[in-house]
């Protein structure tokens, strides 16, 4: 079984890139909402907005249980999302990825403008406009 692994980094003072690759299992999967939540956390706590690229490219399909948790995760974090993050974009380069998004989005709707585009390019510059935008 290929491992789960997370991990994020600053692209800019603005921009967190969070890269997902494996095969999630629900412990993984809860780890990984666990620190998203942290970071939100620490980044309120310092009065920091940040946008996100969010690019799961080389996860494996995932399964209702974890869409389901996503999606519960999101609805209970929705007042630290809109307060912490302007907007964010999906990299969605398949069918079964822009499915997943679109079902945790059905648990809980976006609060903050999100993009869900084919390539982190295409994310970024969606962002980059987003965020201009806002200026």
């Amino acid at each position: 079984m290929p491992h789960f692994d997370f991990t994020y980094r600053e692209l800019s003072p603005q921009i967190t890139l969070w890269e997902i690759s494996g095969q999630a299992d629900l412990a993984g999967w809860a780890r990984m909402l666990r620190e998203g939540s942290g970071y939100l956390s620490q980044l309120e706590l310092r009065g920091k907005r940040m946008s996100f690229l969010i690019d799961p490219s080389d996860l494996s399909p995932i399964d209702a249980a974890l869409r389901r948790a996503a999606g519960q995760w999101r609805a209970e974090n929705m007042a630290l999302i809109a307060n912490v993050v302007p907007c964010a974009s999906y990299v969605a380069k398949n069918a079964w990825m822009r499915g997943a998004i679109t079902a945790i989005f059905w648990f809980a709707s976006p609060v903050v403008p999100v993009g869900v585009k084919a390539t982190r390019k295409e994310g970024l510059a969606w962002m980059e406009s987003e965020l201009a935008a806002r200026e």
